[in-house]
């Protein structure tokens, strides 16, 4: 019989594992106040299949993958490092919309989808992120030992995917609330904000990458 509570556990993990601030949540604000609520909700559905599949391999033991990524961690921050700057300089640089009815109409379903595989390609080769969720499942712990390790493992990333689709959920709608308050220079500066941000998590990561 499925734990509840292992669902609850998952969905708490979920929401503080998505909330601090973090290339994604960039992306998915960057999007919400540019486009509306679903182009930034696609952002964030991106980071919640990374996030489903850091859970699975935490949750169900799979030490392998977790012992290929920490070897080859030079390369996965080389990878995630690059994808930041590029991301970063593209935000930047991209002029404001003349309208927000505008912008919100030339983001295709195609477009959606490619912001949530960027997004899932920021968020998976971030490897603190991978560690994190080992960290804070090796603090659950209860589920290895049941009877139905692996129905209870299922729950907790069942749980985590949903608290982390919740946070991007209420984090886009709150922006999409106010975003039609904004004026076009805000949003210039809001691009070179978001933009700049995107490339300093990036520079920190090939900083990182470089040193170890």
């Amino acid at each position: 019989m499925a734990d509840w509570s292992l669902m609850a556990t998952g969905i708490g993990i979920g929401v503080a594992v998505a909330a601090p601030i973090g290339p994604v949540n960039i992306m998915c604000i960057h999007r919400s106040v540019r486009r509306g609520f679903l182009p930034g909700l696609s952002a964030g559905i991106g980071a919640v299949f990374a996030d489903g599949v850091f859970a699975a391999i935490a949750a169900f033991g799979i030490t392998s993958i977790a012992d290929f990524v920490e070897a080859h961690l030079g390369i996965v921050k080389l990878i995630g490092g690059c994808v930041l700057l590029l991301f970063g300089l593209t935000v930047g640089l991209r002029p404001p919309p003349s309208s927000a009815k505008d912008e919100e109409e030339d983001d295709s379903r195609l477009g959606m989808f490619g912001a949530g595989v960027a997004a899932f390609v920021l968020a998976i080769t971030n490897p603190a992120t991978m560690f994190g969720f080992i960290g804070i499942f090796g603090g659950v712990g209860s589920f290895t030992t049941s009877h139905h390790r692996y129905e209870d493992a299922a729950m907790l990333v069942l749980g985590v995917m949903s608290g982390s689709l919740l946070w991007w959920v209420v984090l886009a709608g709150g922006i999409n609330r106010f975003r039609h308050r904004f004026r076009e220079s805000w949003l210039r500066a809001f691009n070179l904000i978001a933009g700049g941000g995107l490339v300093l998590f990036g520079a920190v990561v090939l900083a990182d990458a470089a040193i170890g």
